[in-house]
């Protein structure tokens, strides 16, 4: 389903761009509907587990925690950037009810297989705190991305500043255990 992105930019995220793509590629869109008995949202965590796999394939081992996070974070800004009309159009309707908790829902997948990626294994209360932070970083980064006329350079350079900001937590946090 590689080639659906071209339909999502020109029809939205709805069965409309799904008919497109069929007709495009030949297929029938029963056959779609029967693959995805959950529709859209079920089409949609289908095609962001798949691009999650291409950002993990590209993803070099090694890299050490911080560097792997934001390779593959950069990773899916390339692949955001090379389809942006698609992925506006996605965020506008999953920014609409009820679709707010799906797209939660496929931000913590995604945030989660990045840790993973950077060799994370934490199951404590750590496992939250870790995805809910590099959340902080990857949602706004996506956003600001979609925003008018951003390049993959101003976005960089936003997503450097969220993680920059993330950082300053455990020194904070330290502060405060001093103080108190």
């Amino acid at each position: 389903m590689k080639d659906i992105w071209p339909s999502i930019a020109a029809h939205g995220w709805n069965w409309a761009a799904m008919e497109s793509f069929c007709q495009n590629t030949n297929m029938e869109i029963g056959h779609i509907k029967l693959a995805f008995p959950g529709g859209m949202g079920e089409i949609l965590i289908a095609l962001n587990d798949e691009l999650d796999r291409q950002v993990a394939a590209k993803t070099q081992k090694g890299l050490g925690i911080t560097t792997t996070l934001k390779t593959t974070i950069e990773h899916k800004i390339d692949f955001k950037l090379a389809h942006k009309g698609a992925f506006k159009k996605i965020a506008q309707s999953l920014l609409t009810p009820p679709h707010p908790f799906l797209s939660l829902k496929l931000a913590f997948k995604t945030v989660n297989r990045f840790w993973y990626l950077a060799g994370d294994q934490s199951t404590d209360y750590n496992y939250y705190s870790k995805r809910l932070l590099l959340l902080y970083v990857y949602v706004p980064t996506t956003l600001y991305l979609l925003t008018k006329d951003k390049t993959k350079e101003d976005t960089i350079i936003f997503m450097n500043r969220r993680f920059t900001e993330v950082a300053l937590i455990p020194k904070i946090k330290n502060r405060i255990k001093n103080f108190i």
